[in-house]
């Protein structure tokens, strides 16, 4: 049997839940957001040049990657990717936040709920990673949905 996107995504949050996600603060979660989206942009770089791949091959490969490392703040990188699809992010995320609200969800409830949302505003080149869109759920957690939504 295939899960489906939003199968995924509830396992990935009952995952982040478990590894203490919603304790990190705001600077935390934006250094993992920037990190994961360096990492994707590392790997499809790398994807991307057929003389790297052919330099670096097999146990090689993560020296390949390594080359391709941009050593930028995980913290800004993670605020400049929400200061540009932040819009795009709250106003799918926001339709959906007044029905949610009168739920009185948990914590997994909530980002399970908000995930499926999440990635469907994030542009197609960023669904495949869905720690981004964990991680995302998250932060809007954390700066307060409700006012966020109003």
């Amino acid at each position: 049997m295939v899960e489906t996107p939003v199968q995924t995504i509830e396992k990935e949050v009952k995952k982040a839940v478990k590894q203490g996600l919603p304790e990190y603060d705001l600077p935390q979660l934006y250094s993992l957001l920037g990190s994961y989206l360096l990492l994707l942009d590392t790997e499809r770089k790398f994807s991307r040049s057929k003389k790297l791949k052919a330099k670096y091959r097999g146990k090689y490969r993560e020296q390949g990657l390594l080359s391709l490392v941009t050593y930028e703040n995980p913290e800004k990188v993670g605020q400049k990717f929400l200061e540009k699809y932040g819009k795009r992010i709250l106003r799918a995320v926001c339709r959906r936040w007044k029905e949610i609200e009168s739920q009185g969800l948990d914590t997994i409830g909530l980002a399970s709920s908000l995930a499926s949302e999440v990635f469907s505003a994030l542009p197609p080149k960023y669904r495949i990673f869905l720690k981004l869109t964990v991680v995302i759920v998250f932060i809007l957690v954390k700066r307060g949905l409700r006012d966020l939504c109003k």
